[in-house]
């Protein structure tokens, strides 16, 4: 509780360690969540990621004004974010980490049956990447609970019109899929408890159009050997680095391409074909 404590009013905490602090303290007897809540509130009201936890309990109890006011208050948020920064000086922490406590010796023999000219592998280098890497999936993992808003949506004609605004910051203002992929669902289901054919139609061709984007550019990343994720630091960093998952699989999905075009891999699709959403070149 005494580190919780700490990190929780330290200035250096940012949203997705709060995130994550009242991930672990909604699982510990000892901590009151009413407390993160009310930092994730004065800090981040502007992010509706902020109100996901309060609208389950209220949905939860069967709290019709509590879910009113909740959708109220997502719905005038400006964004849906759940990516982070690392905070400032975690990576040189770790780095310094490292070169104090090494990582076990690099096996040389099974990278080279592997194919990896290991030559060009900086065992601390790797060791660097995959721990921030690491880092960055367990704050993914942290994710607030989604699901109740299909539910509290459901309830009347005036949470169908706050969810519809939810479901726009979603779709047009997050920075991951998982946001977006809800609220391109929420706007389906919205449109079908409303029978309103026409935009049900319209919603389902940017759904559509979107997620054959995603696909186009997911593929990207399969068209050639996968352990350029393992050993390519530069591949790992632009993960651990990225603040937005959309803009990231298209910094990928390049890098890869010019990388694999250089060493003469056939077949390569360019991933400019897909239509970049973010990256403008």
């Amino acid at each position: 509780m005494a580190l919780i404590e700490r990190a929780l009013f330290s200035p250096e905490t940012n949203f997705g360690s709060l995130l994550m602090i009242q991930s672990i303290c909604l699982n510990l007897n000892s901590c009151d969540p009413a407390i993160i809540q009310q930092q994730l509130e004065s800090k981040h009201s502007d992010n509706l990621t902020t109100f996901l936890v309060p609208l389950r309990d209220a949905v939860t109890a069967d709290d019709f004004e509590l879910v009113i006011a909740i959708l109220e208050a997502m719905s005038q948020a400006d964004k849906s974010q759940l990516m982070h920064a690392f905070n400032l000086g975690y990576e040189p922490m770790v780095d310094a980490y490292l070169k104090q406590h090494p990582m076990p010796e690099v096996d040389y023999a099974e990278l080279e049956e592997l194919g990896v000219d290991w030559q060009e592998v900086s065992a601390h280098e790797l060791s660097l990447s995959h721990l921030l890497m690491s880092d960055k999936f367990l704050s993914m993992i942290y994710n607030s609970p989604v699901a109740p808003i299909y539910r509290s949506c459901e309830w009347s004609e005036k949470t169908h019109t706050l969810c519809l605004k939810i479901a726009d910051i979603m779709i047009n203002k997050s920075d991951n899929l998982l946001s977006m992929h809800v609220g391109y669902e929420l706007k389906k289901k919205i449109y079908e408890w409303q029978d309103n054919q026409p935009a049900l139609a319209q919603s389902n061709e940017e759904k559509e159009s979107f997620f054959n984007y995603i696909n186009c550019i997911g593929k990207m990343q399969s068209q050639n050997n996968s352990l350029d994720y393992i050993t390519d630091t530069t591949a790992v960093r632009l993960f651990y680095e990225g603040t937005d998952e959309l803009r990231y699989l298209e910094e990928i999905a390049l890098y890869l391409y010019d990388k694999w075009q250089q060493q003469g891999v056939p077949n390569l699709q360019d991933p400019r074909t897909c239509g970049l959403r973010f990256i403008k070149e």
